[in-house]
């Protein structure tokens, strides 16, 4: 993969194994076949106490689970490939407060295949039984893996581990069952094609080829993660160009320090970073696929000053120039 130029601050690229050590990511390890208890049965319950767990699978709890098949009355429904919309359980014992969010217990939060959602939970033996306390976000989505998910999560629903591995949800009547896998990358799979990828902090991210679209646009959608958090809590944002916008870039805070990332179009030769007194820096190029556009992710010094990205031609002439 051509690069243009070297950054003045280096961006640290994460690689799978060190992504697989945060309390967001996935195990790589299959857990054990059939239910284990959560609670030593040595550990006595106060009388007032009410486990959130009964003989429950401990090795559900904690990693993200991803969606790896769906059926209806044994009928496979089709899967909905979208970098926003990752289907996906993870069972979390210590929330805690996130974007206004607090919960205190077992907390299943997840995406079904539309809306992220959480709610408290209580697992006896293999049975999974939701609470009142519920949250979720709004998108209207009718297709059949969508509506799979909400019969599944209305009530209460049964939870196993296969032989393969794999997590497998099914409904109180039998009719529906969810299938759910474990995978090194901390955000889930994906059949995009991954651009660049970096670490600041306790902050990994990534960003996504989504292609070229009818219209002559093109581009992708950054992702990023905070591992310090148990709960997946994943922000992501499109950057893309077109016929008449070969330009665009967006600066997003991570971490102790501000990430400049966006697309210019194959024609520009350099792209640069602009704010306040500072001495203008020049960005690393990375070709994305097709070689039509160029992809940066850099890690810049920002503190809600006003910024600018200029990108300019091999004689060095202004492209484009964007202003924020």
């Amino acid at each position: 993969m051509p690069v243009r130029t070297a950054t003045t601050i280096a961006i640290l690229l994460a690689s799978a194994a060190a992504c697989g050590t945060s309390a967001a990511s996935p195990s790589a390890t299959p857990p054990a076949t059939g239910v284990a208890a959560s609670t030593p049965s040595s550990i006595p319950q106060e009388p007032d106490e009410q486990p959130a767990t009964t003989g429950a699978a401990a090795s559900i709890i904690g990693p993200v689970w991803w969606l790896s098949a769906a059926s209806i009355d044994g009928v496979e429904v089709p899967p909905k490939e979208s970098i926003f919309r990752r289907a996906r359980f993870q069972f979390v014992d210590d929330f805690g407060c996130h974007h206004g969010e607090c919960r205190d217990g077992l907390t299943l939060v997840g995406n079904d295949a539309c809306n992220d959602f959480s709610s408290d939970v209580v697992i006896e033996a293999s049975t999974v039984t939701l609470g009142t306390n519920g949250e979720s976000t709004s998108g209207a989505c009718d297709d059949d893996l969508t509506q799979a998910f909400r019969q599944v999560l209305t009530g209460s629903f049964d939870v196993d581990i296969d032989g393969g591995g794999e997590l497998v949800a099914t409904s109180a009547d039998d009719a529906i069952a969810l299938r759910f896998e474990l995978v090194d990358d901390p955000f889930g799979p994906t059949d995009q094609d991954i651009v660049v990828s970096g670490r600041v902090g306790e902050v990994v991210y990534r960003i996504a080829w989504e292609g070229t679209d009818p219209a002559g646009g093109q581009g992708g959608v950054l992702e990023a993660l905070d591992t310090s958090i148990t709960a997946f809590q994943r922000n992501a944002s499109g950057i893309g160009i077109g016929p008449d916008s070969p330009l665009d870039a967006n600066l997003r805070a991570v971490d102790s320090g501000a990430l400049l990332y966006g697309v210019a179009h194959g024609e520009a030769a350099r792209v640069e970073y602009e704010s306040g007194d500072q001495a203008p820096t020049e960005l690393m190029l990375i070709e994305a696929p097709g070689g039509t556009a160029w992809v940066f992710a850099d890690v810049v010094e920002n503190s809600d000053d006003p910024w600018s990205v200029v990108s300019y031609d091999a004689a060095g002439d202004e492209l484009a120039r964007l202003d924020r």
